[in-house]
Order: C-alpha cells, then sequence, then structure tokens
C-alpha cells in the first residue's frame, strides 16, 4: 500500500474547445397525415440513400405515398455523384384524433390468432391498468372480428380496438368524450404472447391531437427539430394554405424552403398571384405532382465541406422525373410567373429534359443563392453558439471582438471554397454606393469586389428596460453572392 500521490499533485484532464452545436442539415422534410408519425414528433431515416429508403420502406410500407416521395427524393444523383443522405417527416395533424396505439404491421396471422381461447392482454391508459384475460378469438372471421373480440368491461369503455386494413394494423384507441377528442392519455400494452401477436407491445403511440393548420403544423415542427431546409406536403395544399405558409416562411428571413407543386396551367397561374410577394417559395407545375421534389433532393445532396459544392438548379436532371412542358409557348408563359418545370428540348434529335428555371418567389429569386444563404447564416450562428460554449467569458473589448471575428472569418474561408461566395464579381455604381453606405467604407466595395466580402465588427452597449447593462458584438457582412450563368448568347460572325 501507499499514499495516493493525489494527495500532492492532482491533475485533472479536461477536453477544451470541443464543438458541441452541430450545423443544420439542409434536408427535406415531408408533412404527412399518416398515423404512424406521432404528432409533435420529427422522425428522420438516415444511414444513406439506400439504407434510409430501406427504412422508409419498413415504417411506412411500400406501397404507401410515404415511400413513393422518399423513392423520388433519394433516387436523385448530382453532378458531383452525391445523393441525399437523411430525410424526415412529420405529421400535418390538420384533423383532430384521440390518443392511439398502432401496433405493429407484422402481426400473427388469422389463423395464428384464431388459436388463442384464452389469450391475456394488460393494458395501461392513464392512470388505469386493464388487465383482460381468457380472451377468445376461435370465431373470428376477420382481422376485424378479431379487433372487435378483444375489449370487454371497463377497458371496452375507455378504448375501441379496430384493424385498418390498409396500415396493415391493430390500433387502440382512446374513446371520444363529450367533449370531443381525447389527447396526451398515454396507452401502452405489457407483452403477452397475444400482445405481442397482435403487434401491440411494441406499438406506436400517438398522442392525439386538437386540429392544426398546416402552417401552425410547419411551425410547430421547427420547435420539435429545425434540422431541414425544404418542406412539402403529401396532402393537396389549397391556396388559402399555401399562403398561410408562404407568408410564414417569408418572416423565418432564408430559413426553410416551402415547395408547392400545380397540376394545371390555370393552378399554376393562379398561386402565383397569390405567392408571387413571399420569398422562400418553390412553385412548380406538373400534372404528374412530383417536380416539387426536385430542388428538395437536389439541395439535400449538396456537401458544403467540398471545394464548389454550391449548385444552380438550372439544368439539373432527376431519374425519377418526365418533362411536362415541351413547347416555347408554355415555357415562356411559366417563365414569365416564376414557376419552375421540367422541360424538354432536343439536339440533333436526342430528347435532352430536365429542370427550368431554379427560381423563387419573393426577393430572392435564385434558388442556388437562397439556400447558400440559408447554409452560411447557420453556419455562422453555430460556429458562434460553439465559441460561446467553449469559453467562460467573451470579454467586451477588441479581444472579445476578435475572437468573434475569428469564428466568422473561418466560415467566409469555407464559403470562398465551397461558392458560396465568388470573388471577382463586376459591381455597378448603384451597387458600390450602397455597400458604402451600409459599410460606413468608401473602398468596402473594392474588398467585395476582389475579395469577395467585407466583413466589419463593433462592440455594443446595450441597457434594458430594468436597468442592466449587457453588450454584443455586431457583425456586418456583405459578400458577392454565387450567382449563375443560365444562358449564352452567341454571334457567329462568317468572313
Amino acid at each position: 500500500m501507499a499514499i495516493s500521490q493525489t494527495k500532492y499533485v492532482n491533475i485533472i484532464s479536461h477536453v477544451g474547445g470541443a464543438e458541441i452545436v452541430s450545423q443544420r442539415e439542409l434536408i427535406g422534410r415531408i408533412f404527412t397525415s399518416s398515423i404512424l408519425v406521432p404528432v409533435d414528433t420529427v422522425i428522420e431515416f438516415s444511414g444513406g440513400a439506400i439504407a434510409a429508403l430501406k427504412s422508409v420502406g419498413e415504417y411506412f410500407g411500400i406501397t404507401s405515398d410515404e415511400y413513393a416521395r422518399a423513392s423520388d427524393y433519394f433516387s436523385f444523383i448530382s453532378k458531383k455523384g452525391t445523393q441525399p443522405s437523411k430525410i424526415s417527416f412529420a405529421n400535418a395533424a390538420t384533423e383532430a384524433t384521440s390518443a392511439q396505439l398502432i401496433g405493429l404491421s407484422n402481426h400473427a396471422s388469422l389463423d395464428s390468432l384464431k388459436s388463442f381461447t384464452g389469450g391475456n392482454l394488460v393494458i395501461d391508459y392513464g392512470e388505469n391498468t386493464y388487465a383482460l384475460t381468457n380472451i377468445n378469438l376461435s370465431s373470428a372471421t376477420s382481422l376485424s372480428d378479431v379487433a372487435s373480440s378483444i375489449l370487454s368491461g371497463d377497458a371496452a369503455s375507455a378504448l375501441t380496438c379496430s384493424y385498418d386494413a390498409t396500415l396493415g394494423r391493430f390500433i387502440l384507441s382512446a374513446q371520444d368524450s363529450d367533449s370531443g377528442t381525447v389527447t396526451g392519455v398515454e396507452i401502452r400494452v405489457s407483452p403477452t404472447l397475444l400482445s405481442e401477436s397482435l403487434g401491440l407491445s411494441r406499438g406506436i403511440y400517438q398522442p392525439g391531437t386538437d386540429a392544426r393548420t398546416k402552417v401552425e403544423a410547419v411551425s410547430y415542427t421547427t420547435e420539435v427539430s429545425n434540422n431541414f431546409l425544404s418542406f412539402m406536403f403529401i396532402d393537396t395544399v389549397s391556396s388559402g394554405e399555401a399562403a398561410a405558409i408562404a407568408s410564414w416562411v417569408d418572416t423565418q428571413n432564408v430559413r426553410y424552403m416551402f415547395c408547392m407543386n400545380a397540376t394545371s396551367e390555370s393552378d399554376a397561374t393562379s398561386l402565383a398571384s397569390v405567392l408571387g410577394v413571399y420569398t422562400g417559395v418553390a412553385l412548380s407545375y406538373d400534372p404528374e405532382n412530383k417536380v416539387q421534389i426536385v430542388p428538395m433532393s437536389a439541395f439535400a445532396a449538396v456537401d458544403y465541406t467540398r471545394p464548389n459544392a454550391a449548385i444552380n438548379m438550372m439544368y439539373q436532371q432527376h431519374p425519377a422525373v418526365t418533362a411536362s412542358v415541351s413547347t416555347d409557348a408554355m415555357s415562356t408563359s411559366l417563365d414569365n410567373i416564376r414557376v419552375n418545370y421540367y422541360g424538354r428540348t432536343q439536339q440533333a434529335g436526342q430528347w435532352i429534359d430536365f429542370y427550368q428555371k431554379g427560381v423563387l418567389m419573393g426577393e430572392i429569386s435564385d434558388m442556388g443563392v437562397f439556400v447558400n444563404e440559408a447554409w452560411l447564416k447557420d453556419a455562422i450562428s453555430s460556429s458562434i453558439l460553439n465559441l460561446r460554449l467553449a469559453l467562460d467569458t467573451l470579454p467586451a473589448t477588441s479581444v472579445g471582438e476578435g475572437m468573434v471575428k475569428a469564428q466568422i472569418s473561418n466560415v467566409i474561408s469555407m464559403a470562398l471554397t465551397n461558392g458560396v461566395i465568388n470573388p471577382g464579381k463586376t459591381l455597378s455604381s448603384t451597387q458600390k454606393a450602397y455597400i458604402a453606405q451600409v459599410s460606413g467604407d468608401s473602398e468596402a466595395w473594392l474588398a467585395v469586389q476582389t475579395a469577395g466580402y467585407w466583413l466589419g465588427t463593433e462592440i455594443i452597449r446595450e441597457v434594458d428596460q430594468s436597468g442592466v447593462e449587457s453588450y454584443k458584438v455586431h457583425y456586418v457582412l456583405i459578400y458577392a453572392k454565387g450567382d449563375a450563368i443560365n444562358f449564352v448568347d452567341g454571334t457567329d460572325i462568317l468572313i
């Protein structure tokens, strides 16, 4: 034995400066009305395109609308050979539903279930426990008969059991009360031989909800998880609903992109007139209702850690989509109202189909520029938050200001590499004057034009209404956005 060395020297090991705040992934989110997605929950499927799609199929079923959308989403392969690797689903919750327990689809067959003549179930419903014994299913002629034979006594007064043939699952539901739906009451089934055979003991709990509008669903899901960029609805979205969603997206200031589809030319024209003022709305035309998935999958495949990663949506090709526009007249008509489409041209007798024109409604018309800015502001936010979490204090001096500026500069360096910021852009006299006014630096435009950006920071002292003093670093970043060439106009002169 010996006296512990820590009595004389005690050294504590600690890892400092670790980055614990992740950047938002620019993946797609699909809103569904499926009861398989619990309300107030976001379900993500990841692991690469093949694995994620397989998981979607196992969860929703390969004949589901969710799987069909995910299949289109994951089938995209970028020009750099990348694919989307993750997708998320959320419940639109547009109809009021009571609490439910949705069983698994791999339940026992009817013949197997009919063998139960003395089955047992233990159901926890809120604070109550119902122990059901001697359940006899031998006379059942269908899975619906099985469902109707399970509950009895007090359990039958509190709950209902049904079989959903579309989903292929047994469902326990809270009985609606006189005042409407019963929400938030937990339903659990203990493992027994019968409950395992019914798929209920490992089922999906759905807490239920009062009816929400689609924009409420979108807004709320960002509080659960904001780990997405673009989103769409499987169910039809009316013009009024689309306007409400678009208005909300506009208030988010280049954070999310709402992908909406019009299945007819008249709908495209009507929706464009309603949505035209809102930034961040990607309106597409396609009678097959598939084109809206193209930008979602294309931007989800972008890896901003790579050189020249930034993309432009014009000329992007998607294997799951076929052309719906093949005339100059229709192409021009849709271009004039900022409606995207999958168009067809031909060269030497060969059909060439691709996405056109990659535009958004509102102030920022170019999809690529919009998404680049969404990535940039998120990268800066997470970088600064990591700094604050790593340090005990950020001095309200030039030292602290320099630390913040260094964090932003690191992100700018990435943006110069991945193509979000483009040096060498020729500026107009109006742009030069605006840059000078915003920056307070008459030569700032030169930095933007040559280096691609100008960054200014300052420490500002604030005093709130209660008299509490605080300090903040305010920064202004002016950068040359990554514009893309979509058209080549030439003149051939023969001498």
